[in-house]
């Protein structure tokens, strides 16, 4: 189990790392045998929220990626990324310039 700021660069290679974001902190861990990957990070960035969005969902085309995203009225935009033939699940909360990115391997 990893926590700390340096989070994103122990993620597997499945996990987009926002270019232009300031991280935060977070955690990651792994398990062997069929438990797989999870964890968790936040960052910050002065691009708007649509710019994030778009940034994941270009990142979710490029790996075949089903996606879901729901917009919370003034709150914020959920995204969701999964693959249902790795099991991987990304999902993205966007909520003004602040930004938590959680993944999972189930």
């Amino acid at each position: 189990m990893n926590f700390g700021a340096d989070v994103t660069s122990k993620l597997p290679s499945w996990v987009p790392v926002y270019p232009n974001g300031v991280t935060k902190g977070g955690f990651s861990a792994t398990s062997s045998g069929d438990n797989g990957d999870a964890g968790t990070f936040t960052f910050t960035t002065t691009d708007s929220p649509d710019q994030i969005k778009s940034f994941y969902e270009g990142k979710a085309k490029d790996a075949n990626m089903q996606t879901e995203s729901t917009t919370a009225g003034g709150f914020g935009t959920v995204f969701t990324m999964t693959d249902s033939a790795t099991r991987h699940t990304v999902t993205v909360t966007i909520i003004g310039n602040q930004v938590t990115v959680g993944y999972a391997t189930k």
